[in-house]
């Protein structure tokens, strides 16, 4: 195992980056092998799956595990560690009203809490050995949790997150509980009430790690809620569990196209400061048309590897190789850390461009919000200097981010007053 020093980024090293796949315990045995060995060999050393109360107690009382244990096995064989993912409500246990669509049942909030912390301390008890870290739920602020009572979804969640913190602390002291994966959006207003409503209801007592999803440009989560988590004296890492490119690819999304923009991509989401990255999907699927391909690791139905599987595994191996160089280096960009930082009003930030190419270069606030745009025109190749006078904006860390066809490489300054 190698570990480094990243330049211009911090960032864990071997084990930082993973896969969701949820799919992966219903596959064949041997084609489990085949991919938990090719993800081994990738160095992706992080899969996010679920063991779904819905399928372990389709009738009360009665739990069936089926053959997870050998499953869970082989991914521990490889030194692969699971994210779990705790939800998904059998009909029995769920609060769905009647007539509820039957594919939104699960992911109603359970009737009786004591089901739920029946559910949480078998299924921790029974794969303790194997699972350390656990999710509960998944995104709640968007369309995958649902609540009898218009309005009260927060306080489900709450109280979701209370009991099932306490039931897996208990079992398993070590264990770790993950924030359920927040949408994209988190900090459009809906989602940004979502969070700040729960942790208003003490949810910062029952975590210990903040879970996001990343799938635009435009969004930068990972600040987001630090910000929020700030305000309520939290403090803990962030992961992104879910992240893909397809949709910056748009209309013209292809897999070689998607290959080629991973790197660029992961650049920019390791820029805001996760943790850990799970790339979204195992295997490739349709989200809505047929541009709308996200592109996974594997192709089904054989699950052979796709371009994204090469492109994620030598990106892995650049980022955790002792020999690894800056990564805009690496692009052939180079965007320099800000002069002075921190500053007060006026800063120069630098750059430079082996063409002519067309340049933009915005800064953001620590909610993510556009405050200013620099540049957006073509530029001559060579070095470029750009000043950013403050005056009148509060103290605080601001991100400058450059971006040059898909390319993308941000930095953070702090303005001091």
């Amino acid at each position: 195992m190698l570990f480094l020093l990243i330049v211009h980024h911090s960032f864990a090293q071997s084990d930082s980056f993973g896969v969701h796949a949820t799919e992966l315990l219903n596959l064949p045995l041997p084609t489990i092998e085949r991919v938990t060995r090719m993800l081994d060999s990738a160095n992706v050393r992080w899969v996010r799956i679920n063991l779904p109360w819905m399928d372990a107690e389709q009738t009360k009382g009665q739990w069936n595990w089926s053959d997870w244990e050998t499953r869970l096995s082989i991914l521990q064989s490889y030194r692969i560690n699971i994210l779990c993912i705790l939800f998904k409500v059998p009909a029995w246990a769920s609060s769905a009203p009647p007539g509820t669509n039957p594919l939104l049942v699960p992911y109603y909030a359970p009737k009786d809490t004591l089901d739920w912390i029946a559910y949480v301390d078998s299924v921790v008890n029974k794969f303790k050995g194997y699972i350390s870290h656990w999710e509960i739920w998944n995104e709640p602020d968007g369309g995958f949790l649902y609540a009898s009572i218009p309005g009260t979804k927060h306080l489900r969640y709450v109280e979701l997150l209370r009991s099932a913190y306490r039931t897996i602390k208990q079992r398993n002291p070590n264990a770790k509980v993950v924030f359920a994966g927040l949408t994209s959006e988190v900090g459009q207003l809906p989602k940004s009430l979502f969070i700040d409503s729960v942790m208003a209801y003490g949810a910062a007592n029952y975590f210990d790690i903040m879970n996001v999803h990343f799938y635009r440009y435009e969004d930068t989560p990972v600040q987001k809620v630090k910000t929020i988590l700030a305000q309520y004296g939290k403090s803990a890492p962030v992961w992104v569990t879910e992240t893909n490119n397809w949709r910056s690819l748009l209309p013209n999304n292809t897999e070689q196209r998607a290959a080629d923009s991973l790197r660029p991509w992961l650049n920019y989401l390791r820029s805001l400061g996760p943790e850990k990255i799970f790339w979204f999907n195992l295997s490739d699927f349709t989200a809505w048309g047929p541009d709308s391909t996200v592109w996974g690791l594997f192709r089904k139905p054989d699950y052979s590897p796709t371009a994204i599987y090469s492109a994620y595994k030598d990106y892995i191996a650049t980022v955790t190789s002792v020999r690894e160089e800056s990564t805009s280096k690496l692009s052939g960009f180079v965007l320099h850390q800000n002069y002075p930082n921190p500053f007060n009003p006026t800063t120069t930030i630098r750059f430079s461009l082996p063409q002519r190419e067309h340049v933009t270069l915005k800064v953001f606030d620590v909610l993510g919000r556009e405050v200013a745009t620099l540049v957006s025109e073509r530029l001559s190749a060579g070095r470029h200097f750009v000043q950013w006078n403050a005056l009148g904006r509060a103290s605080g860390v601001y991100l400058y981010r450059l971006q040059v066809g898909t390319y993308v490489e941000a930095k953070k300054m702090t303005l001091l007053r």
